[in-house]
């Protein structure tokens, strides 16, 4: 809750810490910042297909296991694809989302791959392959599409959501996020492969950003900007939406004469 808390301005330049967790929204931002900076780069001039593969939902105590089975399945999809002369590049993502009403996770992998002008052939192999190995899988629940700028942003969305937007109102469920977070434990969101090269999801713990024109010193979090610890000053001046309810800490403004 607190990481970026503080921002140091010296010397026309701002730094800040960052904690490096997954479960951080700052820092998911970050991450999804890196990747779509290192993958989209990778991606220009060339046809994608996005493949959606999923298996059927699963209680908490399961989730970690089953996460684990599907990657594996996929791992084993590629090694067939493989034997039969096809090599594709691409990036998987697993990803987690929590079902309230009937209180189970869906773990599901998104496949983005590009084969030349094999790729939907390949793309459907795929699906097919993976029918093959997860028989309690339906078809209907698999998907492939032809990757657009949208797709590729969803694609690159960081994978835990902290919170869920009813109306005009944020919550969220801290045992749903425990349980997502327990199951990708010491894994990796984003896997390339083929030709496409690894990109880094750490966070640096100090990281110094672009050139800023603001008044030297300390400034603090408070609710929606930074403020300095001396003057009271906002640092960015945003002005949040006025119609969605703030779930925050409920800290005060700095006072400059205390």
């Amino acid at each position: 809750m607190d990481c970026g808390h503080f921002v140091q301005i010296k010397d026309g330049v701002s730094t800040s810490s960052y904690c490096n967790t997954r479960v951080c929204n700052v820092c998911n931002r970050i991450r999804t910042a890196k990747a779509m900076n290192g993958y989209l780069s990778q991606l220009k001039e060339r046809k994608w297909i996005m493949v959606t593969l999923t298996d059927v939902n699963c209680e908490a105590s399961q989730l970690r296991n089953e996460l684990k089975g599907l990657k594996k399945s996929f791992f084993l999809i590629r090694r067939t694809l493989k034997k039969k002369g096809y090599d594709p590049d691409g990036i998987v993502k697993a990803e987690i989302t929590y079902n309230e009403a009937r209180d189970d996770y869906h773990p599901h992998l998104h496949v983005l791959i590009a084969c030349g002008e094999q790729v939907e052939y390949v793309a459907g192999l795929i699906v097919d392959l993976w029918l093959e190995r997860r028989p309690s899988a339906s078809i209907k629940a698999q998907n492939i599409s032809l990757a657009n700028q949208d797709s590729l942003n969803e694609l690159f969305k960081y994978t835990t959501k902290t919170f869920s937007r009813k109306g005009k109102e944020l919550y969220t469920n801290p045992e749903a996020i425990d349980a997502i977070m327990r199951a990708q434990y010491n894994t990796r969101s984003f896997q390339p492969f083929g030709r496409i090269k690894k990109v880094t999801e750490e966070v640096d713990e100090i990281v110094e950003a672009q050139p800023i024109r603001a008044e030297e010193g300390i400034y603090m979090w408070v609710r929606e900007d930074w403020y300095n610890l001396v003057t009271g000053e906002a640092l960015t001046n945003y002005t949040p939406d006025p119609e969605v309810k703030i779930l925050a800490h409920e800290r005060s403004r700095p006072d400059p004469t205390t």
